[in-house]
């Protein structure tokens, strides 16, 4: 699984203004299911959770599409803990672009609320190592879908095609060199 969270604060007691999540098959590149929560803001003030000031400014100077992030339904934290739990389920691995900052915030959320966080930290990969990975061995493909930047469930389906794209990679370069060792023998 991919996730990603919109904050408005960067410490991990932030409060947290949305989360995506995409599960996904990492074999098969298959996009499983979506998730996309906004979660109650008073709510997580009331518990201790703070609002950064430069975070905060940081917003304002975002695409008007990002700053959707701030309005809409919301739902209750411990909903939104249920959910993510339950969407957890038979997850191998949990992926994030920046591991400490999103899954951070996370795990103090829910431990806030006296609940399990879901994935193991010895379980957790990053996917900024895949795109330095890909820059360095230039295998980075141009993205030409329209997305949202910190639109947290168009970051995660970004970030699922970046390693998409270059595991693909991978694996028809392995090919190629298995195809090559055949043709020697």
């Amino acid at each position: 699984m991919m996730v990603d969270i919109e904050a408005i604060g960067t410490n991990e007691d932030g409060i947290l203004l949305s989360v995506g999540l995409v599960v996904f098959n990492f074999d098969t590149n298959e996009i499983k299911r979506t998730y996309h929560w906004k979660l109650e803001i008073d709510e997580q003030s009331k518990k201790g959770r703070t609002v950064n000031l430069d975070t905060l400014q940081w917003w304002l100077k975002q695409s008007e599409e990002a700053r959707e992030e701030f309005w809409g339904e919301r739902i209750s934290v411990e909903k939104f803990i249920k959910e993510f739990q339950d969407a957890c389920k038979n997850v191998s691995f949990g992926w994030a672009k920046g591991v400490q900052f999103d899954f951070s915030l996370l795990e103090s959320l829910f431990k806030l609320y006296d609940a399990k966080f879901p994935i193991n930290r010895s379980k957790y990969l990053d996917a900024r190592v895949v795109y330095f990975l890909a820059k360095k061995a230039k295998t980075m493909n141009p993205l030409t879908e329209p997305w949202v930047a910190h639109n947290p469930i168009d970051d995660s389906l970004r970030q699922c095609k970046v390693i998409f794209d270059y595991m693909e990679r991978m694996r028809d370069d392995r090919n190629k060199a298995e195809r090559y060792e055949n043709i020697k023998q």
